[in-house]
């Protein structure tokens, strides 16, 4: 958000939180393969997660003219490809084979359509269509179990095929949120109560993240920013 503002406004006065935010990224980076840790005391880490960092400290390093932030981007862009993509798909995280929705589509938007197999393995794998009251809503879910419609994960996913050229398959998912919009203008998180893996409970309510992404998509932004 810091770096997405500067680039917008050339507004200077949230880049020393944006510096301590990025030096934190950087201390969370194992040395032995460039990854982030989920945290300070955890030894996992999530592709989700490294996606995030990546793109804030390559883009912060890009926009301040440091280039140690790049560079300490570009290892974790190395952890990604050579730890947690498959070839085919990215998985959740180092050493997880985990079928999830979201790391396809970060992985377009953050890397490029180098990485394009992963959405459309989304669509064979976490496509499914759901009832929202009388709606028929066909999309994605977080996971495979495909026990509900992920209606931020369904707008990545949107925004990668339209990042990929696919504009019809962009389309047809955008759609297919875009006719679920609630009369205040905001977007359920899921058409209904569905898993996402662990204690995670997608629930259909009302939600900031694919409202956010309904925005990005309409106005044709990447907060990856690449």
């Amino acid at each position: 958000a810091i770096n997405f503002y500067f680039y917008k406004t050339n507004d200077p006065r949230f880049l020393t939180l944006g510096q301590k935010l990025a030096d934190f990224l950087v201390r969370l980076q194992d040395t032995r393969d460039g990854g982030l840790f989920g945290d300070t005391y955890v030894s996992w880490k999530s592709t989700e997660h490294n996606f995030i960092g990546y793109a804030s400290l390559y883009n912060f390093g890009i926009l301040t003219g440091q280039d140690t932030y790049v560079q300490k981007a570009n290892l974790v862009k190395d952890f990604l490809v050579r730890e947690c993509w498959n070839g085919e798909r990215f998985l959740r995280g180092k050493n997880d084979q985990t079928e999830v929705t979201d790391v396809q589509a970060m992985g377009v938007l953050a890397l490029g359509t180098a990485y394009a197999s992963g959405i459309y393995w989304a669509e064979y794998h976490t496509k499914c269509t759901k009832p929202l009251g009388a709606l028929p809503v066909t999309g994605f879910d977080f996971n495979n179990d495909l026990d509900t419609v992920w209606l931020e994960g369904t707008l990545q996913q949107a925004m990668a095929f339209k990042r990929n050229y696919d504009n019809y398959r962009a389309g047809i998912y955008f759609g297919n949120v875009d006719k679920t919009q609630r009369s205040d203008g905001s977007f359920l998180c899921a058409t209904n109560l569905g898993t996402a893996g662990g204690d995670w409970t997608l629930l259909p309510v009302k939600a900031v993240a694919p409202t956010c992404w309904y925005i990005f998509y309409n106005t044709n932004t990447n907060p990856f920013m690449r």
